[in-house]
């Protein structure tokens, strides 16, 4: 989908969310989460080529590993995000916020990894130095 069949998507969807808050106003989230979520699909599936380059640019840099845990991180981050969004909408405030707080749990277990190989290169180094 180009650009412009996105934001007419966008468009006939608020549309229709207006007709239908008219019509049956119980039907309404879910629509609006129904498109959201196709919002969300249609957005990953245009960002490919993006992730193509991305890891081909970590592959020649030989900065695989890290390369995997960013989109792991921005995956878990946009996923929290799309779900409390769909939560907010729907009028459950907690339940959203319990989503968020999931997300940054899981932000920070991804990140012990990487903080233990930072602080093994710091002692690296301040062993080479003879700072210990």
């Amino acid at each position: 989908m180009n650009l412009r069949t996105v934001l007419l998507f966008g468009i006939a969807g608020m549309l229709i969310l207006v007709l239908l808050k008219a019509w049956k106003s119980e039907l309404a989230p879910l629509v609006k989460c129904a498109i959201l979520t196709a919002l969300f699909g249609v957005s990953l599936g245009r960002a490919s080529p993006l992730f193509s380059y991305l890891s081909e640019l970590a592959e020649r840099y030989a900065v695989s590993g890290i390369f995997a845990t960013l989109w792991k991180g921005a995956g878990i981050a946009l996923a929290a995000s799309l779900t409390s969004l769909l939560c907010r909408e729907a009028k459950e405030e907690g339940i959203a916020e319990g989503l968020e707080f999931f997300g940054k749990v899981e932000l920070l277990l991804l990140s012990l990894p990487a903080l233990s190989e930072l602080l093994s290169l710091v002692e690296t180094l301040l062993d080479l130095g003879g700072l210990s």
